[in-house]
């Protein structure tokens, strides 16, 4: 869900204060079912928690921070951060996420999916990648190297061994291991059919899992790490080709959609992307439950991702399909409805305006990145933190940036544009400038494929204050 932190971020804000307050048990675990009143103590057994769940809500954290400059904010959830981050490795943690500190998840992993995955998978391991990142960033912040750094050290060498664990050359899978002495439960009892995708057994086949599976919410982690401003948590072609994996394999809704025991969100006639399939003729004898469903949340938020990567044709492709299922003759246009009616994670759909316009802010920074991924023409809206107003980027005869706040005010140090017409183009890049009245201190520079605007002082932008930068190339 990207909206809300777009259009009103002080709820935001108010949103990660309850995940990260009344939500969080004393020992990092975090209730995906807040206790209310607050402070009504949380009497389930074993508690309410999500894996995915919970490091997205770091991650998020991370954001608003971001979007907000709120250092007093930054300052308040750092020791609530520290607690659900290092769960994941803490001695109180039953269910051993990551009890053996090498950066990725192994443990039995309760996820939103209504179901608990065995073994490292891509939607846990990616999002506990992000979160150790964003927690790095927020201690670094507050004078916590050491944290910090620890973060860091973890991160990177789990996003290097999830690599070596779950990339099957095409997209990340799951490796489903029933090792070590957590019990599965009940849920899952184990079916009779012998299999290989159990690690170091033949012998029984947990139910409800992805194993060689090609999951449309594998990159979920990356997909919040990007549009907060986190860069990319493994490398570049892999999230690439996983993309185009998720493209090829999982688009199109099941002729059947009942025959994967879930619900029909898209009919046999229309185009959907399905959360999983398995390309190799490898499902397991018992997969989860709504691998077969077609979740709007799920498809944008791969829709967005794709667009940001530069798959730009797929991820439009992925998004009009969604609007044509929605489009008021069977569904309505204002209740992309998954497990309930006007369900929030639809609201992923806000992730394609900044997808497209390459719109990234941070308050802490002060700085606008602006790359469009559009050819020609592109008017749209944009966010800043509680600043929001009109983009217009021109091409021709060389290429134009206008930006015009609308309403609220953003305080702006720096603008980073990359003209979509400089990507590839073999006219060199001569420079760049700011018609008008400019402070005789505000630098305007090409760096590359990109225009450099640093503000000094810097600029308290409002409504009654537009700005233009103008490219130049060579003839």
């Amino acid at each position: 869900e990207q909206t809300l932190a777009a259009l009103y971020p002080r709820l935001a804000m108010d949103m990660r204060r309850i995940e990260l307050g009344p939500s969080l048990d004393e020992d990092g675990r975090m209730n995906y079912r807040t206790p209310m009143p607050p402070g009504t103590p949380n009497d389930v057994t074993p508690p309410h928690t999500a894996a995915d769940g919970q490091m997205g809500a770091v991650i998020r954290a991370y954001r608003e921070w971001q979007l907000s400059g709120d250092e007093e904010f930054c300052r308040s959830i750092l020791a609530s951060v520290k607690r659900a981050v290092s769960f994941a490795w803490s001695p109180s943690n039953e269910l051993r996420w990551d009890a053996d500190r090498d950066g990725v998840m192994e443990g039995m992993q309760p996820t939103t999916f209504d179901v608990q995955f065995l073994g490292p998978n891509p939607l846990t391991g990616l999002l506990y990648l992000g979160a150790l990142q964003a927690s790095a960033q927020i201690a670094r912040a507050n004078g916590d190297h050491t944290f910090a750094v620890e973060c860091e050290m973890l991160g990177d060498a789990g996003g290097r061994r999830l690599e070596q664990l779950l990339w099957n050359g095409r997209y990340f899978v799951q490796r489903i291991d029933l090792a070590g002495d957590v019990d599965p439960g009940p849920f899952f009892e184990p079916s009779p059919e012998p299999s290989a995708l159990v690690g170091g057994s033949t012998e029984v086949t947990p139910r409800w899992q992805v194993g060689e599976g090609c999951l449309t919410d594998q990159l979920l982690g990356q997909f919040l790490a990007t549009f907060a401003g986190l860069g990319e948590l493994v490398a570049a072609d892999k999230l690439v080709a996983a993309l185009r994996s998720i493209a090829r394999y999982n688009n199109g809704a099941p002729a059947n959609p009942t025959a994967g025991l879930g619900r029909a969100f898209a009919a046999a006639d229309e185009a959907g992307v399905v959360l999983c399939s398995w390309p190799d003729a490898n499902r397991p004898p018992f997969p989860f439950q709504y691998a077969k469903e077609c979740w709007s949340g799920s498809e944008y938020a791969a829709a967005a991702l794709m667009i940001a990567f530069g798959e730009v044709a797929d991820g439009l492709r992925i998004a009009e399909a969604v609007r044509s299922r929605h489009d008021g003759t069977r569904r309505s246009p204002w209740d992309e409805m998954e497990s309930g009616h006007h369900y929030a994670r639809a609201l992923s759909s806000w992730a394609l305006l900044p997808a497209c316009t390459g719109v990234r802010w941070s308050a802490v920074s002060g700085e606008l990145q602006v790359a469009p991924m559009l050819e020609g023409e592109v008017v749209a809206m944009f966010t800043a933190g509680e600043l929001w107003g009109r983009l217009e980027q021109q091409t021709e005869p060389n290429p134009s940036l206008r930006l015009t706040p609308l309403g609220g005010g953003a305080t702006l140090r720096r603008l980073v544009w990359t003209p979509i017409a400089r990507r590839g183009s073999a006219r060199p890049l001569t420079g760049a400038r700011l018609p008008g009245d400019v402070d005789a201190r505000t630098r305007v520079a090409s760096e590359q494929d990109r225009i450099v605007v640093e503000l000094d002082p810097p600029l308290t932008w409002r409504a009654d204050r537009a700005l233009i930068v103008e490219a130049a190339y060579a003839d």
